[in-house]
């Protein structure tokens, strides 16, 4: 087996963790980045980390999925619904999400087309929004990192 192949490392200090995975190279250096980061929103303290991320408060973050959806422009792509999705069940208190978690937002929003593989939908999300977690039901799950949690909350909303 090649050496670039599944190559992970994971960082645990206290209740917060990630745990990256892909080709050697970049898995080194995403993980020097996220451990710097990692160690400044430490220092910084919980209350400073929900600022610098831009969340929004709690009460100004759509009770419904679907009104969230909406206040997202309704995003037309599949990797941006599900970047949307997995924002939002984080968000109401998901600690991590799998397949079925965004296949039921596609259910619950009665969307017209819903992908038939959703591991491939995952697969195509930019590799630096993810991080992968312990299984969730017996099936793989992941929560989004600091720059997905960034990318959806840039995205346009409706006026």
């Amino acid at each position: 087996m090649s050496e670039t192949k599944d190559y992970r490392i994971r960082l645990r200090k206290g209740e917060k963790e990630f745990e990256i995975q892909g080709d050697k190279t970049w898995v080194e250096a995403e993980s020097a980045r996220l451990q710097s980061e990692f160690l400044n929103l430490e220092e910084r303290g919980h209350e400073k980390e929900s600022q610098d991320l831009g969340e929004p408060e709690p009460s100004s973050l759509p009770e419904t999925i679907s009104q969230f959806f909406i206040d997202k422009n309704e995003p037309k792509t599949h990797t941006n619904r599900t970047l949307v999705f997995a924002y939002w069940l984080e968000k109401h208190g998901n600690q991590s999400w799998n397949i079925k978690d965004i296949e039921d937002c596609y259910d619950g929003l009665r969307l017209g087309s819903k992908p038939k593989n959703f591991t491939d939908i995952i697969n195509h999300i930019n590799k630096s929004y993810l991080i992968i977690t312990h299984d969730k039901g017996g099936l793989k799950a992941w929560k989004l990192s600091i720059d997905g949690l960034r990318y959806v909350e840039s995205m346009k909303r409706v006026a």
